[in-house]
């Protein structure tokens, strides 16, 4: 048994090791709460000391005009609705494609497994580069439609990576029991694998998720009609533009121009989009969490 004397100093250390990272956790979640909130205060903050530049981190006064004039944009409800649709198209893209490509992955019997991984990381490392992705797309004919937004991004190495490592953790004896039983490999992906493999597919549709919500680029380069724009091009466009935020004023009446400024539009914008990823995120949490830790397990 140890002395009580080198226990107590390593039950110090500990504790001092503890109260380094413990600090160190809130220094970090200060640095990334402090743009977040500073952004709400200034959609919010009275006009008056937006334009003096008396908001520093909390709201000064409370004023709610710069979320009308968004809410009062008419290209707002159509660009949220595509933007939903793209969201969840690439989710269940991911799942379908996903799904069917790691779970043969993730099985000893494929024989041909490592030469499909090796494929599929090579695509890591090494890319086509924008023009010939614009010209296959071009070539298939998704330029100027919905397919051009899902498709290019339903599949990606990294998600397959993950989702063949946590499906590797399964025991193999549930596959062999069911085959024993008489079922196919069809049945056993979707009685057995997907809902024991709930936690890994709720973290990859997340990630999916955020990224098909935050992405405009793609937008930039293939679509060409107005009423397929996401709602990021607005917010693009928004930022930029003065004259877009001028036309949000106009279109709010004469009065309201006078107390409001451009700056807290914008920001009223930013809150606005990335309002509906703040809500979902709570309740995929506890999935996202163990999805993760297990998915990072095994290599």
């Amino acid at each position: 048994m140890k002395p009580i004397a080198e226990r107590i100093r390593q039950g110090g250390s500990d504790r001092t090791l503890d109260a380094v990272v413990a600090l160190a956790v809130l220094l970090m979640m200060a640095v990334m709460l402090y743009p977040f909130i500073y952004t709400i205060s200034l959609s919010v903050s009275r006009a008056t000391a937006v334009m003096a530049g008396r908001v520093r981190f909390l709201p000064v006064g409370f004023e709610t005009t710069a979320y009308v004039h968004v809410l009062r944009e008419p290209r707002l409800l159509g660009a949220f609705s595509i933007s939903i649709f793209y969201v969840l198209g690439g989710a269940v893209s991911l799942l379908v494609l996903g799904s069917l490509t790691a779970y043969p992955l993730s099985l000893r019997v494929v024989r041909v497994r490592r030469a499909v991984m090796f494929f599929i990381l090579f695509t890591m490392l090494f890319d086509g580069g924008m023009v010939p992705t614009f010209l296959w797309i071009k070539t298939l004919g998704m330029l100027d439609t919905v397919w051009a937004i899902i498709l290019p991004s339903a599949m990606s190495a990294w998600y397959i990576i993950i989702y063949r490592t946590f499906l590797q953790q399964q025991p193999e004896s549930l596959r062999e029991s069911a085959l024993i039983d008489g079922a196919n490999d069809f049945v056993i992906l979707l009685r057995i694998v997907l809902p024991l493999a709930k936690p890994i597919i709720a973290t990859l549709a997340i990630f999916q998720m955020v990224f098909q919500w935050n992405s405009y680029f793609p937008a930039l380069l293939y679509l060409r009609n107005e009423a397929l724009m996401p709602v990021q091009i607005i917010l693009r466009a928004v930022l930029e533009s003065a004259r877009d935020v001028e036309a949000m004023i106009r279109a709010g009446g004469a009065d309201e121009e006078i107390i409001t400024q451009p700056i807290s539009i914008q920001a009223a914008f930013i809150v606005v989009i990335v309002f509906p990823i703040i809500v979902v995120y709570p309740f995929a949490q506890k999935y996202f969490t163990r999805g993760m830790m297990i998915g990072a397990i095994k290599g």
